[in-house]
């Protein structure tokens, strides 16, 4: 039996003979009965379709690394704020030791 459907492909039955096989679990010895399997055959058409070039993804453009999320509109500004929430011992590149820290 053949069924086909033209652009996309043809559908085919075919008859498996009976045969021998193994139980991988176990090793023994199995018969496998004979069945009929369906077959699909692509045509010639939907496999050019599925492999020209123009049928990829589209490539997603990449952010420029260098561009900031949130740009900074006056470095001075922020700059200033800054120093404001840092104390003044900080600033100076010391930091107190668990002693300093404790006796304060």
């Amino acid at each position: 039996m053949r069924v086909e459907l033209r652009g996309l492909g043809a559908l085919n039955v075919k008859a498996k003979h009976e045969r021998q096989g193994r139980n991988p679990r176990t090793g023994e010895v199995v018969t496998i009965d004979a069945r009929r399997v369906v077959r699909f055959r692509a045509s010639e058409l939907l496999l050019a379709r599925l492999n020209r070039r123009t049928n990829q993804r589209p490539q997603r453009t990449k952010p420029d690394p260098r561009q900031l999320a949130f740009p900074i509109e006056d470095p001075q500004e922020n700059r200033a704020d800054m120093e404001a929430a840092i104390p003044p011992s900080q600033l100076a590149g010391r930091r107190k030791t668990r002693r300093e820290r404790s006796s304060s």
